[in-house]
């Protein structure tokens, strides 16, 4: 089964845990185990499921309206979303035979 973890290094670093906690810090399993990484309808589903639990784990003071607030919930879901993203696979690029 193969799976990306969304947030916990995110959270992290915008201090919404300290580091030594980051390993506990909350976190949600993407699947991705279905999912054709070579092909663009498979990382744009893999994206789409990164950034829902991206957006569940930072977002949960949008509704409120402390700026400072509201700047840690987003650098905390684009910080996640790039380090889940940075766990996918890199398919070895594919030369062209001459």
């Amino acid at each position: 089964m193969k799976i990306l973890f969304a947030a916990a290094a995110a959270l992290a670093s915008f201090g919404c845990v300290s580091a030594a906690t980051a390993q506990t810090a909350p976190a949600i399993k993407v699947f991705y185990g279905d999912l054709d990484l070579n092909n663009p309808a498979g990382m744009s589903t893999l994206t789409t499921r990164v950034e829902r639990a991206a957006r569940t784990l930072c977002n949960d003071r949008s509704s409120n309206t402390d700026l400072a607030s509201r700047t840690a919930s987003i650098n905390c879901y684009r910080t996640a979303i790039a380090g889940a993203m940075k766990q996918v696979p890199v398919a070895a690029p594919q030369f062209a035979s001459r």
